[in-house]
């Protein structure tokens, strides 16, 4: 019984003690409240009191506008993988160059009009008469080394461009007014007379290589200096080097000569060579006395520019005169011919 009491007891006191705290706290947060007033009004109550305000004052307030929501930012689109790399498409080789067209004859060239211009030019061509043959192909020759050309004895472009422009060629040497020019680097025969160019003429002089004839091993060439021609021969003469035509000796066995091969350059064994179509011309003016210059080649001082009316002579061995020859047709004999000192001094 006793225990019973005691127990209600304690728990009687325990209820007291946690209530009594809270008794005293209850009076003191009601007077917090009372002295902080009023909860303060929503940010709606706020525009609503401002608005009514300003509509007081007659200030004109405008509708308020229902907020709209964001726009949903725009969705990227998902960056794509980058492409692999495409291999770099293998190098394709050069082209080979193709040649150049080798150069050769003017299809349809007017042949009459490229024979006038040559011979206001002064070269040799036979008969102006529209026809391609040997006689136009020396012309040409003759041209194309003198403007330094290829040496083609064609009507090829290069040629006919310079036709158009080319100018007359002029003698080296001013006198005497009549004398005839062998110009080895070029390779040709200039005719002078009267102080001008009256024909240039293809030829082929001293290939400057050893020969040896009769006997005796030699040199090839055609040697510079101031000669006169001293010895006429008509008709074919053969030598152990050659057979000559109608020869004109200048310098003891060397002489020009009519000759059926021309090359365009350097081929004989000394001899000055005039083509076949030309031979009757150039040695009906080949006269006896007549002076010869030769210059520009390997052998021999070259003649000065000046002489006058009576250049100096290169020494000339003395020759015995040759019986007359009739006039024959440029065709070669089948027989030996009579030509002894052509035969021992190396003609050709």
């Amino acid at each position: 019984m006793n225990g019973f009491v005691w127990t209600k007891a304690t728990t009687i006191m325990v209820s007291l003690a946690l209530l009594i705290p809270v008794a005293v706290a209850v009076p003191t947060l009601a007077s917090s409240f009372a002295a902080a007033g009023p909860p303060p009004a929503s940010h709606e109550s706020v525009e609503v009191d401002v608005t009514q305000e300003r509509s007081a004052e007659g200030e004109q307030v405008p509708e308020a506008v229902e907020a709209q929501p964001a726009a949903p930012a725009p969705v990227q689109p998902l960056a794509q993988p980058a492409a692999a790399a495409q291999p770099a498409a293998a190098a394709q080789p050069a082209a080979a160059p193709q040649p150049a067209p080798a150069p050769g004859p003017v299809q349809n060239a007017n042949i009459a009009h490229v024979e006038n211009r040559l011979v206001a030019l002064s070269y040799l061509v036979g008969e102006v008469d529209g026809v391609m043959d040997g006689a136009l192909k020396h012309g040409l020759t003759a041209f194309q080394k003198v403007e330094g050309l290829n040496r083609t004895g064609e009507i090829d472009a290069a040629t006919l461009s310079r036709l158009e422009t080319a100018t007359r060629p002029q003698p080296r040497f001013s006198g005497p007014p009549s004398h005839f020019e062998v110009d080895i680097p070029r390779q040709v025969v200039f005719v002078v007379e009267n102080g001008g160019v009256l024909a240039t003429v293809p030829t082929s002089t001293g290939n400057n290589e050893l020969f040896t004839s009769q006997g005796y091993t030699r040199r090839a060439v055609t040697p510079n200096g101031t000669y006169r021609i001293d010895r006429k021969l008509q008709g074919w003469r053969h030598a152990p080097l050659g057979s000559l035509y109608r020869p004109s000796y200048f310098n003891g066995g060397i002489a020009f000569h009519g000759a059926r091969s021309v090359p365009t350059g350097p081929a004989s064994h000394g001899c000055v060579r005039v083509p076949m179509q030309f031979a009757d011309w150039f040695a009906d003016r080949a006269t006896i006395g007549s002076t010869v210059y030769v210059y520009g080649g390997p052998s021999g001082e070259n003649p000065q520019p000046e002489f006058g009316q009576d250049p100096p002579l290169a020494a000339a061995a003395s020759q015995p005169a040759a019986a007359s020859q009739p006039a024959v047709a440029p065709a070669e004999p089948a027989g030996p011919g009579n030509d002894l000192l052509g035969g021992l001094l190396g003609g050709g």
